[in-house]
């Protein structure tokens, strides 16, 4: 029950992005599907199936999000309840399937086509994760510079030491062979006696 004040970091981004660029994202898809879904409806309604039934939804009525969105169940189940004309029109005429079809010049959404619109909401999600993308590599190369700059100045060369570790071994190799010697230069003088 305690609120956590994330001010940077991964975590911050993460939370960021789902309660900012996610919702943003979703709502744009929630609208169009919302709108598809009235416009089509509203036009196929009107209409009349081969048969005479009318006022048939062509997705389903209860859309309110686009997890919703969907073709109506009646009409998977038995596609000649799909209304092609109006009811004063005889058999053949496909008026209603044109205007449904017209929908897709109509600007609406934004004063845009459904699919500017959805063209739209895709090309801002793209720019924005190449934006994101494009930031992350600006920063990592910034974090490298800065840790080059900072062994730099405090940081142990590998290279250097291992020489240094050359260096001593050499020294204590010569310091034995002049311990060796001298020990049998006294043993020798020992042994004259």
């Amino acid at each position: 029950d305690k609120k956590i004040d994330v001010k940077s970091g991964n975590l911050k981004g993460l939370i960021k992005t789902h309660n900012n660029e996610i919702k943003t994202q979703l709502d744009k898809l929630d609208a169009l599907a919302i709108h598809l879904s009235d416009s089509v409806n509203s036009l196929h309604q009107t209409g009349e199936t081969l048969s005479g039934a009318t006022n048939i939804p062509f997705f389903v009525s209860s859309v309110g999000s686009a997890e919703d969105f969907k073709v109506n169940d009646a009409i998977l189940q038995n596609v000649s309840l799909i209304a092609s004309r109006l009811p004063t029109e005889g058999d053949g005429s496909g008026s209603l399937a044109q205007a449904i079809s017209d929908l897709q010049y109509k600007k609406t959404l934004d004063g845009t086509t459904d699919m500017q619109y959805f063209h739209s909401t895709l090309t801002q999600l793209g720019n924005k994760i190449q934006e994101a993308d494009f930031q992350e590599k600006s920063q990592k190369l910034v974090v490298d510079q800065l840790q080059n700059q900072k062994d730099a100045v405090t940081g142990v060369s590998l290279d250097e030491e291992m020489t240094h570790l050359v260096q001593f071994q050499q020294a204590y190799q010569a310091a034995a062979k002049i311990v060796t010697t001298v020990d049998d230069m006294v043993n020798t003088v020992l042994s004259m006696r």
